[in-house]
């Protein structure tokens, strides 16, 4: 019985972001487009995209019904459409992962008091968005290995169809996970980072032209000195961009350090490791008893001292820009990722602090259940595993894989294995992993969902050509 033909019953609200081909996150919030008749938000342009999924899944069924007669490969093709069916409409009605298993409202209430530990409670009660495309995720999974991994058989026209829409589920996922994940910080459900309080932040880009300059002219420098050139200049980015959130960090204790990537770092409120580390990543430290804190950021050697001259498929906002101002966008585009990151963590201490605002605390609560949440290993959701890789991540490796194969496919058969151009364009692009993350972890929906809309920002600015998008 196919899942698809349930009629949506509930208006739509939900739980997480947005930033693919198939939306992206400010589709629905430029001021300009009030002659537009196309949904006025994010999280409505999500669900348009799901009421058109949903009639599409019901354009495949009379060719897919499942008989006595039926082979593996067509019980396999209609299990598919029936998941990437019911995603829709799931999705659509707005569940929250217990009505998902069968718990409806009343019962989960009533039996609140005997579910344990209290993080499965957690997570009965907590808005269905992963739990919805796991079997789409597993549905690909057995798309791709009827026909690509039983090499040499090239990829049917039939699955390459199916998979083509399976893809599409994925990607609307990723749009409903990052919208809603982006609404709850907009309605004060959760914390606002600055750089997704656009208006602020473009204000704070503009007080810091002058930097932003300088970090262009440093990245037109030789590797050898460019670290150094850009060390002072992202260390007063990072500090004034918590300045201007209004979160003053006020540091260790006098005389103590801290022990970062094999770096020794000291007690400044904010420290950035330019070219010292091979990675890019951050650590937020506070101490429990006095309450100081400090945030370390660092920009790691294979971002510093890339070469980008010769960069080539650019995106269309880039190709006009010198190698210096293309290396200056990643460079501060890795920079305010990290921040944003570290940004959440701070907002998510307001919770231990007495003296915090009722909105703030509350905010606070919000951005610490998501940076917390570990999901459920009942529901086939736990983000985090004791050993090995947890249940999410061994869902989402069909997808992870999906690249290589379908390079191996495109080389081996000379066609592509998705028919969707977009589709493909997405699967092969720089942005691919980080989208599956935003679908898969909390904590990256709000870092990643300020990726598109800083770099636009960037751009506007006269250190970049004054480019708008």
């Amino acid at each position: 019985m196919l899942r698809f033909f349930t009629a949506p019953t509930h208006s739509s609200s939900s739980s997480d972001r947005s930033g693919s081909p198939v939306d992206s996150l400010d589709s629905g919030d430029d001021p300009d487009s009030s002659g537009d008749r196309s949904p006025r938000t994010p999280r409505e342009t999500v669900r348009m995209r799901c009421l058109l999924g949903q009639l599409s899944m019901t354009q495949f069924a009379p060719g897919h019904t499942v008989t006595d007669r039926s082979t593996p490969q067509q019980v396999r093709r209609a299990e598919a459409l029936d998941n990437i069916g019911g995603f829709y409409t799931e999705r659509i009605a707005s569940e929250i992962n217990g009505e998902y298993v069968g718990f409806d409202t009343a019962r989960l209430a009533a039996e609140a008091h005997r579910i344990q530990p209290p993080s499965a409670l957690t997570a009965l009660r907590r808005a269905a968005s992963f739990v919805l495309i796991a079997p789409v995720l597993e549905s690909i999974d057995g798309l791709v290995d009827a026909d690509v991994r039983s090499r040499p058989a090239s990829i049917s026209a039939e699955d390459r169809v199916i998979l083509d829409e399976a893809i599409t589920a994925v990607q609307v996922c990723r749009a409903a996970t990052e919208a809603d994940a982006v609404g709850a910080a907009r309605d004060g459900s959760r914390g606002m980072p600055l750089s997704l309080d656009q208006a602020r932040f473009q204000t704070f880009l503009a007080d810091q032209e002058p930097t932003l300059a300088a970090v262009t002219a440093a990245c037109a420098r030789p590797a050898p000195d460019r670290a150094n050139a850009l060390q002072p200049l992202l260390q007063d980015l990072a500090e004034q961009y918590f300045i201007a959130a209004g979160r003053r960090l006020n540091g260790m204790l006098a005389g103590t350090s801290t022990d970062f990537n094999g770096q020794r770092v000291g007690p400044a409120p904010v420290e950035l490791l330019v070219g010292l580390t091979e990675a890019n990543d951050g650590m937020h430290v506070t101490n429990p008893v006095f309450g100081h804190e400090q945030v370390i950021v660092s920009i790691g050697n294979r971002v510093i001292n890339a070469d980008r001259s010769e960069d080539a498929d650019l995106d269309p906002q880039r190709q006009s820009l010198t190698p210096a101002q293309r290396h200056g966008i990643e460079i501060l585009g890795k920079l305010f990722r990290s921040l944003t990151a570290l940004d959440e963590q701070v907002i998510a201490r307001a919770v231990q602090v007495p003296a915090s605002a009722s909105n703030l605390r509350q905010q606070a609560r919000g951005t610490l259940a998501e940076l917390t949440y570990a999901g459920d290993q009942r529901l086939g959701d736990a983000c985090r595993a004791a050993f090995g890789i947890s249940q999410r991540e061994r869902a989402m490796q069909p997808l992870r894989l999906l690249p290589q194969q379908m390079r191996y496919h495109q080389n081996t058969f000379g066609a592509p294995m998705l028919g969707n151009r977009e589709s493909r364009e997405w699967v092969l692009g720089p942005t691919f992993h980080s989208d599956l993350d935003t679908i898969m972890l909390p904590a990256a929906r709000l870092p990643n969902a300020q990726v598109a809309s800083t770099e636009r920002l960037l751009l506007a600015t006269r250190a970049f050509g004054g480019h708008r998008a």
